[in-house]
């Protein structure tokens, strides 16, 4: 494995987890702040995105299996046994997606309240994990 670059992609998710953990103390604080609403799912979106290229790189390099998209990511890192709850993290996914592709005031509140609840549990679980 490339362990220059996979030191890299570990900071870079390291450092996203960061920005996202204090999103989450700040939408904790003030709920019904449009604005730190919105970066709290782009700081999530911007992890989840991360956090699925990391296990593509770790399946890649260090398990010699290629996958393409996130959600064959999540299913060959969950049968590896590199994630836990292969369903929570295709729920992540999807989460992202949605979230990406719509705006919807409803919607945006519910997402919140899964990063804030199980969502960043589970990014923190795949931060330390890796070291």
């Amino acid at each position: 494995m490339d362990t220059l670059k996979w030191e890299h992609k570990k900071e870079n998710y390291k450092k996203a987890l960061a920005a996202l953990e204090e999103a989450v103390l700040e939408y904790q604080k003030n709920p019904e702040n449009k604005t730190i609403r919105a970066g709290l799912i782009q700081h999530f979106e911007f992890c989840i995105e991360l956090a699925w290229k990391l296990l593509k790189f770790q399946l890649e390099e260090g398990l010699n299996q290629q996958s393409t998209s996130p959600k064959e990511v999540v299913r060959a890192a969950y049968e590896a046994k590199l994630i836990n709850n292969g369903e929570l993290w295709l729920k992540m996914l999807s989460d992202r997606n949605d979230s990406s592709h719509n705006y919807d005031e409803a919607l945006a509140q519910k997402l919140c309240e899964e990063i804030i609840g199980p969502y960043a549990t589970t990014l923190k679980t795949l931060h330390d994990s890796l070291q």
